[in-house]
């Protein structure tokens, strides 16, 4: 059995490449995957706050942080508004552009309440 290509362009490697299963799906697929990448830590220490509740609007796109304070959300190409609550904290409300193929990155600061 042959390798994908190889009988279309036997003496031909650059030709040859362009039938490889591989580089073919490379052609077809998407981009690559759009979100947001969100880093939540306390303003003071700057130690990672866990169980944040973040929304993205439009969608309502919802997630909570892990223990080091990340969140990573699916989302596609927009602007969204995001809001993070977390008892014992100030609310956040931020506006974040999301690209076709990129995650966007955010680092939020939260201030404990008094």
């Amino acid at each position: 059995m042959l390798a994908d290509g190889q009988v279309i362009y036997k003496n031909d490697e650059a030709k040859k490449a362009l039938f490889v299963f591989d580089t073919l799906l490379g052609y077809v697929k998407a981009p690559g995957v759009t979100g947001l990448r969100i880093v939540a830590k306390e303003k003071v220490t700057e130690l990672p706050v866990a169980g944040v509740a973040v929304t993205a609007q439009p969608g309502n796109v919802q997630g909570a942080t892990d223990e080091n304070g990340v969140l990573v959300l699916q989302l596609s190409e927009n602007t969204y508004t995001i809001l993070g609550i977390k008892d014992g904290y100030d609310t956040f409300t931020e506006e974040v552009d999301v690209t076709t193929g990129t995650v966007s990155r955010r680092n939020v600061e939260l201030t404990k309440t008094a």
